[in-house]
């Protein structure tokens, strides 16, 4: 009797092991979408958080100014003509604010003011990657943020 493989024993190894290999493929990717999810989420959700944060020390202290870009936000007062930066924010590279649907002004500021209003007259910031879309509103009449998930 030989001591060697068959042809059928062989196809049958490698028709196993390439299941395997399949099934650890999708759910790598599915692991990948999934933090990708989480990242977005708590980057919506920290701006949300320092938006929050901007209006109660405004309320208790000076105007309080954020400034957006594409990828990120400052946070900074200015005390005696000199900016005192609170905060900045770096998104990851795939996070980025859409310029397109949020309302926003052209200089990218908002301005918390300790009077207890918001300059411009309320905004919305959309906050996208691939996936996913959030957009936070800032509504001066009854001065509250809120976040709402788009997709």
């Amino acid at each position: 009797m030989k001591k060697a493989f068959t042809l059928i024993e062989t196809v049958f190894c490698i028709s196993i092991i390439a299941i395997l290999l399949s099934i650890g493929i999708v759910s790598i990717k599915r692991i990948d979408e999934y933090k990708a999810k989480k990242k977005f989420e708590f980057t919506a959700t920290m701006l949300l958080k320092d938006l929050r944060y901007a209006k109660g020390q405004a309320a208790s202290s000076n105007d309080i100014h954020i400034l957006f870009n594409k990828n990120g936000y400052d946070i900074y007062s200015v005390i005696n003509c000199k900016s005192k930066y609170l905060k900045r924010v770096n998104f990851d590279k795939e996070i980025y604010i859409d310029s397109k649907e949020s309302t926003i002004p052209t200089n990218g500021k908002i301005t918390f003011t300790n009077a207890g209003t918001v300059k411009p007259y309320g905004c919305s910031i959309t906050v996208k990657d691939k996936k996913n879309s959030a957009t936070i509103a800032i509504k001066p009449v009854i001065f509250s943020i809120s976040y709402k998930k788009d997709k």
